[in-house]
């Protein structure tokens, strides 16, 4: 079922933000024309990922921001002037693209542009509603301003929102290279803790244009967030808002599509399938950190003991280091250590060999790992993965190590990691009553797995979202 609804989806070019926002846009082409409009420096990777096919009903509007900056490397690097400057050209984009996006020359009785030469030419026409990434909510307020109801969609999940509602005028703050490198609730009769002034220069500006959203949309299902969405409607800017919980968001399976385009992804996979399918059920431990931080030389050398130590089969996605990793790992010769620069995260965890996921805890790897229904040890490294790591410990689903942030006062040891994963593989605590992290990931991954599916909430609230509420006056 098709309508005559023009939807404009807007990514900030950073992968964990385009994963989710582009299987959206793709599931509201069942019900709208949706051109999802992301910066030019990253379509072409888009298209190299196998995001990109032939039979995607929605149309790409690759955004002329010039950039030559990879958002990913300049985070890993700590590169906070590069990060700002990023920022600055993304958001400048956005700005002349909502100023300029064709729209009806009477939307809701507000005359607007008419699709011409001074305007940004869009192969779906004239935009209807827009749907752009919650940092940059004060640009998109723009279609407000021209008469376009505009939603906004955090990639993470609802404690973020927390924290953006909490940032006032008078919040304090420290030089970039001085802040924690978490973002963290505020804290009931504590001061404010402080944050990069690139942080505040972001969030106020989006707080204080946040009640002309039409509403919010949540990579994240609400059985996740009942707790932190009860906390967020509680502030004044949500008193009327119409929040949507859509997640988790992954891209649909399609297997004939990436043999055909990616032939070297399509053989890791067999590989790594080959490999899984030798091992016991449950023995195996899977270790990523996802695509912007990395372990230090010293944390991969401490964790590939800890792995070895352990005595059980291990796949690891590691892209630098491996010098440092012990000689236990590279010179294994009975199979057991699987080290690769890529993973095909997703396959790995819904195997029955895989019984722990020792993760970074980036929100895309959390969901899935709740929906692979498998315990993780949480091993976060800087902004939302502390609160995502908390969302494991409070759904019971695992542990956390600690100190294991970008910029640590004190190392992890061996003996730390050792039981972390002896914890949630039920193997350490001889004697004492220990939480059954397993059952517990099983039970979530039960709900969390299925939420898209007939009648379950995301699903609900899905089809809730495609109505598309009129401008908020």
């Amino acid at each position: 079922m098709h309508t005559n609804v023009h939807v404009l989806v807007v990514a900030i070019p950073a992968f964990g933000h385009i994963v989710p926002m582009l299987e959206l846009a793709k599931k509201i082409t069942r019900f709208h024309r949706v051109t999802f409009a992301v910066s030019a420096s990253k379509v072409i990777q888009m298209k190299d990922r196998d995001m990109l096919n032939e039979n995607d009903a929605l149309a790409i509007h690759s955004i002329p921001d010039g950039l030559d900056s990879d958002l990913d490397s300049l985070m890993a690097e700590h590169d906070h002037a590069g990060v700002e400057a990023f920022f600055d050209i993304v958001f400048t984009s956005f700005v002349r693209l909502f100023n300029e996006m064709p729209i009806s020359d009477n939307v809701d009785g507000v005359t607007g542009s008419l699709e011409g030469s001074d305007t940004i030419s869009l192969h779906n026409g004239s935009v209807d509603v827009v749907i752009a990434v919650n940092f940059a909510g004060s640009q998109a307020a723009i279609c407000h301003d021209r008469g376009v109801p505009f939603y906004l969609f955090n990639p993470e999940n609802a404690v973020l929102l927390q924290n953006i509602l909490s940032i006032r005028d008078d919040h304090p703050t420290v030089p970039a290279e001085e802040a924690d490198p978490f973002w963290r609730l505020p804290e009931p009769d504590q001061p404010p803790r402080p944050i990069s002034q690139m942080i505040k220069n972001m969030w106020l500006p989006l707080r204080k244009k946040l009640h002309l959203a039409s509403g919010i949309i949540i990579n994240s299902c609400r059985e996740l967030e009942m707790d932190a969405l009860k906390e967020v409607m509680k502030m004044p800017e949500m008193s009327e808002m119409s929040v949507f919980c859509v997640g988790p968001l992954f891209p649909e399976e399609v297997a004939d599509v990436v043999v055909k385009k990616n032939a070297t992804r399509a053989a890791v996979q067999t590989e790594v399938l080959k490999w899984l399918d030798e091992k016991a059920n449950g023995t195996v431990i899977y270790v990523s950190f996802g695509s912007i931080a990395a372990p230090t030389p010293d944390q991969v050398k401490t964790i590939g003991l800890a792995l070895s130590a352990l005595n059980r089969p291990i796949i690891w996605s590691l892209r630098k280091n491996l010098a440092f990793l012990p000689a236990e790992i590279t010179t294994d010769s009975n199979c057991k250590f699987f080290i690769l620069p890529w993973a095909p995260q997703k396959l790995i965890l819904s195997h029955a060999s895989v019984g722990v996921f020792l993760s970074h805890c980036g929100w895309n790897s959390t969901l899935e790992g709740l929906a692979s229904g498998k315990p993780i040890v949480a091993w976060p490294m800087f902004v939302d993965q502390l609160l995502n790591a908390q969302l494991i410990l409070k759904l019971g689903v695992g542990v956390m190590i600690s100190r294991t942030d970008v910029k640590p006062e004190k190392g992890v040891s061996v003996e730390e990691i050792k039981s972390a994963i002896q914890a949630v593989s039920g193997m350490g605590g001889e004697g004492l009553q220990k939480p059954d992290y397993a059952e517990t990931a099983r039970l979530w991954g039960g709900k969390v797995g299925t939420a898209w599916s007939q009648s379950r909430s995301s699903s609900g609230e899905f089809l809730q979202l495609v109505k598309f509420q009129p401008l908020k006056l």
